[in-house]
């Protein structure tokens, strides 16, 4: 939902890009009456998403359409965010290839106006590879995600947080695959460049840390995931203190990679 109202503020904002913020002006003209729909018709959508009332928001959004596509043409970002909107809507309605396809529509739109490598087409990248996980359909959410991840590379450079952000996600999905190694390999990368841009003291680095011990322990390197799983619950309790839930799931954590390693000690010893 908050992506979705995200895409909504957008769109308002790329309607005031291309047409400025004047005051309004007696007579009205024509493109003014046509923004003010297009607003009254958005703001409708959006109530009635918040009082779940999904059908008649689409309705509306299909409105918007016709009202975006008389005012700015068939390709144009407000077009886009509308049909990204809508893959929203559709999918918590659990109808996901619609969604899906909404989705894709809006991607493409995105990346012909605005360019490949635009901030807009990295977010909306973002949600479709969300959905594609939520999905399980792995394979074509890690496509999504590594052109992401080449757009976060083009805009930051390779050092930056927001690199290692998609990098973890990237490393998500070679887990969910039990590609163990390649997981591995792209969170050790991920945990550098945290430490290189927001310290090894960062909540980020802890949770590289706390996946990296869990890949550890399915590639039965116990000791090796003690290690990790002792720095992310390190990290954790300096930085949210003993009490915090998080903190309290790392210590559990540790303690079970702990169990695992004594176990298997034993049985080895008999």
């Amino acid at each position: 939902m908050k992506l979705l109202l995200l895409f909504s503020v957008l769109l308002l904002c790329l309607v005031q890009l291309c047409h400025g913020e004047n005051e309004p002006t007696e007579p009205k003209t024509d493109q003014q009456r046509l923004q003010e729909e297009i607003t009254t018709l958005h703001n409708s959508a959006n109530e009635l998403i918040a009082e779940g009332q999904f059908e008649e928001a689409l309705e509306k959004y299909e409105e918007s359409l016709i009202v975006i596509k008389t005012f700015f043409g068939e390709e144009h970002p407000n077009v886009a965010a509308i049909r990204y909107n809508m893959a929203r809507v559709l999918y918590s309605q659990n109808k996901v290839d619609k969604a899906i396809l909404h989705a894709e529509g809006a991607l493409e739109m995105y990346a012909k106006i605005l360019g490949e490598d635009h901030s807009i087409v990295s977010s909306t990248l973002t949600g479709l590879t969300n959905i594609l996980v939520e999905q399980n359909r792995l394979d074509e959410a890690m496509i999504k995600i590594q052109r992401d991840l080449a757009i976060q590379r083009k805009i930051h450079g390779e050092a930056h947080s927001e690199v290692a952000d998609k990098l973890r996600g990237v490393g998500m999905i070679y887990f969910k695959q039990q590609k163990y190694a390649e997981a591995m390999e792209t969170y050790v990368e991920a945990l550098e460049i945290y430490n290189k841009t927001v310290g090894e003291g960062h909540m980020s680095t802890a949770d590289t840390l706390d996946q990296m011990a869990s890949i550890s322990f399915h590639l039965g390197k116990l000791d090796e995931a003690i290690e990790f799983a002792e720095k992310a619950h390190e990290i954790t309790t300096k930085e949210l203190g003993e009490s915090a839930n998080a903190t309290l799931t790392a210590a559990d954590n540790l303690a079970f990679y702990k169990e695992q390693a004594e176990a298997a000690n034993t049985e080895a010893e008999l």
